[in-house]
């Protein structure tokens, strides 16, 4: 399950799963040393506790020096800007989150993922506030949750700024593959049981081959309910190799 390309990242929608013990996680290896053992097998991982809870510098230092050189970080950005405030007069708050996560995780932080809710639908309002609140950078992923995103003048307008449209297989929404960014972001959330859902071979296969040649790539497997991320993160690995 080695990964030798270096712009690949492929990994899972958080670590901390306590039904992976005794299936992905040996007994023998103690939940501290959980993100240890996973740096071991994957070279990626998308951080989703941050959505709930803003996190401690000295936790993000740990989770630095828990994992090799070449591991790299997707952090989720806290619900309060994204769910909250969906982004009003947020600037200030986001600089000042996006400074913490680069002190904690230094080089190995890869990108940041703004998610926002399905009722954050489509307007010249909210499109102005993402343009204008969020940081320039490709690193810094959007993640819509309703259809009326999916446009030209969307498409146009994030790749203009620059950011990067997150790419998702999600319930309900249109599976339109998009590589216009300098990174390619993807997440499969599992369908139609969000979650849960585990992927068949040629859906994973399918996925695989709209993978750009080069990078960087970040691919993140959120049906973690289960079992299902962490045997789909593998399986996608293999298939890209």
């Amino acid at each position: 399950m080695n990964q030798n390309k270096n712009h690949l990242h492929i990994g899972c929608s958080g670590y901390s799963y306590r039904q992976w013990k005794n299936t992905f996680y040996p007994p023998e290896v103690l939940q501290k040393n959980w993100l240890a053992y996973y740096s071991s097998i994957f070279n990626a991982v998308e951080l989703n506790s941050s959505f709930y809870h803003i996190p401690r510098l000295q936790s993000l230092q740990k989770q630095f020096e828990s994992t090799p050189e070449g591991f790299m970080f997707s952090v989720k950005v806290h619900k309060s800007i994204t769910h909250f405030q969906k982004l009003r007069d947020c600037k200030q708050q986001i600089n000042e989150f996006i400074d913490l996560i680069k002190k904690g995780l230094n080089h190995k932080l890869g990108c940041l993922l703004f998610q926002f809710p399905p009722s954050f639908v489509f307007s010249k309002e909210h499109l102005q506030l993402i343009l204008t609140q969020i940081p320039d950078g490709e690193e810094n992923v959007i993640e819509f949750r309703h259809s009326s995103w999916w446009s030209d003048e969307v498409r146009k307008a994030l790749k203009e700024k620059p950011l990067t449209f997150c790419n998702v297989d999600y319930p309900k929404l249109p599976i339109e593959i998009r590589n216009e960014s300098k990174l390619f972001y993807l997440r499969l959330h599992g369908t139609p049981d969000l979650f849960k859902t585990s992927y068949e071979e040629d859906r994973l296969k399918y996925y695989s081959k709209h993978i750009p040649s080069k990078g960087p790539v970040y691919v993140f497997l959120n049906n973690t309910f289960y079992d299902a991320g962490w045997q789909n993160a593998r399986d996608l690995i293999d298939f890209t190799e």
